[in-house]
């Protein structure tokens, strides 16, 4: 009984904030109708969503946006460790490929979102590719970074008894780094959210980010700070969901 009294009370002091800003906005804005056109209220995204949940068409932007972005999320975490392993078999394409990988991550996204979207159209496939760049990029510092970390006499005992070098990688470097990779994993899912968002941002017909847009576009503050806050919760819930996983296998 006490333990579930300290869980409410957690939860409690953690929605509190929250509650106190929302009801400070809503009464912040009630009495002036400029307030409301620049900043919405609480009570009209509400209002807002109880409406568009009742319609097919934001139940599609939302699965198109989690799609671009899950998708993105997964290539770009595989191939991020991949290279992360070969550059850990290999330190001399280590020494000669580092400072370019560098040099590409330092490349913004949406510097690249013209460019992928004369490549591969207005469709999903720009969409995901945009979400799988910076997820790799980072997948693969951190991938690297926590195999680098792998304590040196577990390899060299490995070697001493002549393991093949994938059993080294699956069975040492891959466990040893994977704390590492779980938080690369949280990380990018914003990430990976972010890419899809600014590729609908460019140039789409569905998806999370052209409900934004639109919304935008007819001024409709309401319906900018419902679609943010759709992609603020689909984080949310992969993120928690990335971390009860976690907590099973541990």
């Amino acid at each position: 009984m006490s333990a579930l009294r300290h869980k409410l009370l957690d939860t409690a002091l953690i929605l509190f904030p929250g509650i106190v800003f929302v009801g400070l906005w809503e009464v912040g804005v009630h009495n002036s109708t400029r307030l409301q056109f620049l900043f919405a209220s609480p009570s009209a995204i509400f209002a807002r969503g109880i409406d568009e949940y009742q319609h097919a068409a934001i139940w599609e932007d939302i699965g198109i946006t989690t799609f671009e972005a899950m998708t993105g999320l997964v290539l770009g975490s595989v191939f991020g460790i991949v290279i992360a392993l070969l550059l850990w078999v290999s330190p001399f394409l280590q020494k000669i490929s580092y400072p370019y990988i560098a040099l590409i991550g330092s490349i913004p996204v949406f510097a690249l979102a013209p460019m992928l979207i004369i490549w591969f159209g207005i469709g999903i496939m720009a969409k995901v590719i945009m979400a799988a760049f910076g997820v790799f990029i980072i997948t693969l510092v951190q991938g690297f970074e926590g195999i680098s970390a792998t304590a040196p006499d577990h390899i060299r005992y490995a070697r001493m008894v002549h393991a093949r070098s994938v059993d080294i990688m699956f069975k040492i470097l891959l466990p040893s780094a994977m704390q590492w990779l779980i938080t690369a994993l949280r990380i990018n899912i914003g990430v990976a959210f972010l890419g899809a968002f600014i590729g609908e941002f460019i140039s789409s017909q569905t998806g999370l980010g052209h409900y934004i847009i639109e919304a935008g576009q007819l001024y409709d503050m309401p319906g900018v700070l419902f679609g943010i806050l759709n992609l603020s919760l689909l984080a949310l819930i992969i993120d928690k969901g990335i971390r009860l996983n976690t907590c099973c296998m541990h």
